[in-house]
């Protein structure tokens, strides 16, 4: 077992590197930048991606990400586990996701579904999450694309399934674990499985160790190495004690949701000429927002809604962050941190 807080090995990277050209090495983080002392951040132009609601600014999203995708996966915008999951498979299938309300297609989703014009349309979760009736929309407006569904018992064999259905089993560069019980420390790291091409794989994080079926789905992978994501009160010690069996581990924690997001970011060579925030207090926007983050291979951070911590600053300012994207309006992402006002 070994615990990464806010770094990783620049070896790792380089080997990454040398694997998908136009990756470089992880540059050692510098110490927290001071407003006005000349660390570049008041150069920074800052924008926002935003709707009316969760499921319109879904759509503004997937606009963002791409113009026409072959695929396009739909997930409840009620509820975090199905879309969390979802993330890294959509990108590593260069598609985009929709959050959807239960009571069907909105106007904006539809109209977005045709354009797209996909090959196929995945809707992640059972009925209770997305209705069989919706189904009968979504064939109408992707009348030439395949409509299927991953549902399962619960959220974690549906994790389980879109991992296998996404990552066939020839080998992946990581497995990234996370719980299933809360959503800040997977939101941050499904971009940044997306891009190590691995998927996220969500757990039961107070079990006792790793449930049969998830060490199954871990070990078909054959991961060059497990990411827990989050400290032993998210995910027990003893899950990723069960895990090592698989691989090594590196647990990447922190303080809070917030410093965990740092921790999970350093673990990249993203280009970070563009960074995107999202709130850490709830979930639809970075849901969707991480799918564009990860499409772009760029960096997602959670953030609180009034203010961005100096580790985040500090690492705008040392990789020559040019702009930063707020995904949510200012309900969800304050002026305070559209003026990159420090914690």
């Amino acid at each position: 077992m070994r615990v990464r807080a806010v770094s990783v090995l620049v070896a790792v990277s380089t080997v990454l590197s040398a694997l998908i050209p136009g990756v470089g090495a992880v540059a050692d983080p510098v110490a927290d930048p001071v407003a006005g002392d000349g660390s570049g951040l008041s150069a920074i132009s800052v924008s926002r991606i935003a709707g009316v609601d969760r499921f319109e600014e879904a759509v503004r999203i997937a606009q963002a990400t791409r113009s026409r995708a072959d695929v396009v996966y739909l997930a409840t915008g009620n509820d975090f586990p199905d879309a969390l999951s979802a993330g890294p498979a959509v990108v590593r299938e260069q598609g985009v996701l929709l959050l959807v309300p239960s009571s069907g297609l909105t106007a904006a989703i539809t109209a977005e579904l045709v354009s797209l014009a996909p090959k196929r349309v995945v809707v992640v979760g059972g009925p209770a999450s997305i209705p069989d009736a919706v189904l009968a929309d979504v064939r109408a407006a992707a009348s030439s694309a395949s409509v299927t569904r991953i549902s399962g018992a619960d959220r974690y064999e549906v994790s389980r399934r879109i991992t296998a259905a996404a990552f066939p089993a020839i080998g992946t560069q990581a497995g990234f674990v996370a719980t299933g019980s809360k959503f800040p420390d997977a939101l941050s790291a499904g971009p940044v499985a997306a891009w190590w091409y691995s998927p996220l794989v969500l757990v039961d994080g107070a079990a006792a160790s790793a449930d049969a079926p998830t060490i199954a789905t871990l070990t078909a992978l054959r991961p060059a190495w497990i990411a827990v994501i989050g400290g032993p009160a998210s995910v027990s010690g003893g899950i990723e004690t069960s895990l090592t069996a698989i691989r090594p581990v590196d647990r990447y924690q922190g303080a809070d949701r917030y410093a965990v997001s740092v921790a999970v970011n350093d673990l990249t060579g993203a280009d970070f000429g563009t960074v995107y925030f999202a709130t850490g207090a709830n979930f639809p926007d970075a849901l969707a927002g991480g799918v564009l983050a990860g499409s772009k291979r760029n960096p997602l951070y959670v953030v609180p809604s009034d203010c961005v911590p100096n580790d985040v600053l500090s690492r705008l300012a040392s990789h020559g962050t040019r702009n930063v994207v707020l995904l949510g309006g200012p309900a969800s992402l304050s002026p305070a941190v559209e003026r990159l006002t420090p914690c």
